[in-house]
């Protein structure tokens, strides 16, 4: 059972881990959901203390407030979650579900990248769609069409020929990237006994580090070696639009490729 698929056992063992997301995690993703509510009570009562009258609640207040609620998901949701499979009582019991090992793995896949997100944007979008209607001209219009106003400019001016963008689109690059986060954390969880949020910062700062004095070694012996790379410098537009999407492809190919396989690498080993 432990390298094979079934349907109907996947979908109890889902369901499971759904129930006890709620379980561990519910509390805390709906008050993250929450934080336009938050944030707009504490700006206008100190807008109130301090200037004595309600005042609009700028884009620079809305954009930090939502970064940090799905900046904390992504670091809390697998800790809490997904690190008790470390302890030996906890972990013992999550080994015996009556689930193989790629079904849990895809069960965490599904959990990090697709559930937790759509709860969370869900709830921003409730909340910021009534805050919106009952206080129009103090909270204003929802914080994702603010960001779309400021971004769509500037990705407009990495189109080339007929609206070919060299980057993806920025909804797509946001969610990859906070996709990614979520689950290098996961990785950290399920490796790291203790301190696993903290150690997993300093093992991204470690891997940086290491990667920095490698790429600058190898800089240095091409270049010691006068190593000359032959590039046509009479490429097209779109012939480097393909070159860099195609960089892009491949950077976030290799970087989910090797944290999903770590993390089913490890469900697959652990062992208490």
């Amino acid at each position: 059972m432990n390298n094979t698929f079934d349907i109907k056992r996947f979908r109890k063992y889902f369901v499971y881990d759904l129930i006890n997301a709620k379980n561990n995690c519910g509390l805390t993703l709906l008050l993250l959901g929450a934080m336009p509510v938050f944030l707009f009570f504490f700006y206008e009562l100190f807008s109130l203390i301090g200037a004595g009258r309600f005042t609009p609640v700028g884009l620079g207040a809305k954009i930090p407030s939502l970064v940090t609620a799905f900046t904390i998901a992504a670091l809390y949701f697998p800790a809490k979650h997904y690190g008790l499979i470390t302890d030996k009582k906890a972990g013992s019991s999550w080994v015996l579900l009556p689930a193989s090992k790629l079904e849990k793995w895809v069960s965490i896949l599904l959990m990090t990248c697709v559930v937790v997100p759509v709860v969370l944007v869900a709830e921003v979008a409730v909340w910021e769609g009534l805050l919106g209607l009952i206080f129009k001209d103090t909270y204003g219009a929802m914080t994702i069409s603010g960001i779309a106003g400021g971004l769509n400019p500037v990705w407009d001016e990495f189109k080339i020929g007929d609206g070919v963008s060299v980057f993806m689109s920025w909804p797509s690059a946001m969610y990859l990237g906070w996709c990614l986060t979520i689950l290098v954390f996961t990785l950290g969880s399920v490796c790291f006994k203790r301190g696993k949020i903290g150690k997993t910062f300093l093992a991204l700062f470690l891997l940086s580090l290491a990667l920095s004095v490698v790429m600058a070694a190898a800089v240095r012996i091409f270049g010691g070696a006068n190593f000359e790379m032959n590039l046509d410098l009479n490429m097209s537009d779109e012939a480097i639009v393909r070159w860099v999407r195609a960089f892009q492809y491949i950077m976030y190919v290799l970087e989910f490729g090797l944290v999903i396989f770590f993390i089913y690498h490890r469900i697959k080993t652990i062992k208490h």
